[in-house]
């Protein structure tokens, strides 16, 4: 993800050790940003989804089968 001069990276695991499991929805703080000027998803089959001038402040739902996101909130 960058923001102006923010640049911010996730990985997104299934689970780590025995019995655990890890959140998929992840927050990207901006700081004083009002919106996302990239977002790059890479997906474990190699595939890649990118995204340009998202508004902040909203929660997206993506799918690896599915090249556009949906707005949640």
């Amino acid at each position: 993800m960058k923001a102006g001069d923010l640049t911010v990276y996730r990985e997104v695991k299934g689970s780590e050790g025995f019995g655990a499991t890890n959140p998929y929805r992840q927050h990207f703080g901006l700081g004083g940003h009002g919106r996302v000027d990239s977002l790059e998803v890479r997906w474990p089959s190699g595939a890649t989804h990118s995204f340009t001038g998202l508004e902040a402040n909203h929660i997206l739902k993506l799918k690896e089968d599915e090249a556009e996101f949906h707005r949640v909130k």
